[in-house]
């Protein structure tokens, strides 16, 4: 399947997004962004198991108010997210 990347198709994927259409917190969405070399960042995750999460799906980024639990989360993974 061909991907479309007109200016319009971008627009519309956007606009799915803005309106929640599309899963972000899936590793569906993080193949999609890795495939057109787009980064992905989390902003305010604060719960441990939900970085952990995040880190293992692929995340690029993740900001948080607790940096500690953070660092705690990603004990055992190395420097690819993987354990």
């Amino acid at each position: 399947m061909a991907m479309v990347t007109t200016p319009r198709a971008m627009r519309r994927r956007a606009t799915a997004l803005r309106r929640g259409l599309c899963a972000l917190l899936s590793k569906t969405y993080q193949v999609f962004a890795d495939r057109r070399n787009l980064a992905v960042h989390y902003w305010t995750i604060n719960d441990p198991a939900e970085m952990r999460r995040l880190v293992l799906l692929g995340a690029d980024g993740i900001m948080t108010d607790r940096p500690d639990l953070l660092r705690a989360a990603l004990t055992g993974l190395d420097r690819t997210g993987q354990p």
